[in-house]
């Protein structure tokens, strides 16, 4: 990987520092080199900002795209909606969201950023055999959602009730008055496959949860809701953004 960092005028070499050592931590733990990359002090930002470009090699024929959906694919979530967002807002928002609920419910949600990574989930499912992987961030899991069907030239149909979601975050949500579904879902995987079955049983049996949410389409990105169906629209500003308190 090359690692590229912008950071805000009011960081230190002790600030930068620490970055890289965490990015060392977690190419260490995945056989990754950084080979190099940039690092530059700017007004731009407001907070650390890293761009990573990755380069590796792999057998064409076992690639999985975004784009790769087909009609009547169960399409699979895994992991849970909105849990990289939960963990942000439980700590950028603490002091509001403990007047508002319990601290427990903030503590779990807090932890929630501890659990986000997607490599095993995409070892697994590109051995099982699937069509199309996406992993959910900004936008949220509707975002990502509509992503997968967007760069398939497909529709879907997902029901509302079968994405899984923490109570925590639904809970923090509710409290930001935010939407859970569109909020950066890092941790996530979407992915498609005729055997959605057997796909998660594979998971489960690897200690990774795992839901079918609904199933590829030929055309419109419908949700049913509580028995209502309603078009679901491309991703824009993911919620983290969308937060509003007194």
């Amino acid at each position: 990987v090359m690692v590229t960092i912008l950071a805000p005028l009011s960081s230190s070499v002790e600030d930068i520092g620490q970055v890289m050592r965490e990015v060392n931590e977690a190419c260490n733990e995945l056989q990754i080199d950084v080979l190099g990359g940039h690092t530059e002090i700017t007004s731009a930002v407001n907070r650390m900002v890293l761009s990573i470009t990755a380069i590796g090699r792999g057998k064409k024929e076992q690639v999985v795209t975004t784009g790769g959906a087909k009609i009547g694919d169960d399409i699979i979530v895994t992991g849970f909606a909105g849990t990289e967002g939960t963990g942000i807002l439980s700590k950028k928002y603490s002091d509001y969201l403990l007047t508002k609920l319990p601290a427990d419910i903030i503590d779990m949600g807090k932890n929630m950023l501890k659990s986000i990574s997607v490599v095993d989930v995409g070892m697994l499912a590109g051995q099982f055999g699937v069509n199309a992987m996406h992993d959910a961030t900004e936008g949220g899991i509707l975002g990502a959602i509509w992503e997968v069907a967007e760069a398939s030239n497909k529709g879907m149909y997902i029901y509302e009730e079968c994405i899984p979601i923490k109570k925590e975050t639904i809970k923090i949500c509710a409290a930001l008055n935010i939407n859970p579904y569109r909020l950066i879902s890092s941790g996530c995987m979407i992915i498609t496959c005729s055997n959605g079955i057997g796909l998660c049983n594979l998971l489960s049996e690897n200690s990774i949860s795992a839901s079918i949410v609904g199933r590829i389409t030929e055309d419109n990105k419908l949700m049913n809701s509580g028995g209502l169906e309603g078009e679901v629209e491309p991703p824009e500003s993911d919620e983290i953004y969308n937060v509003k308190i007194d």
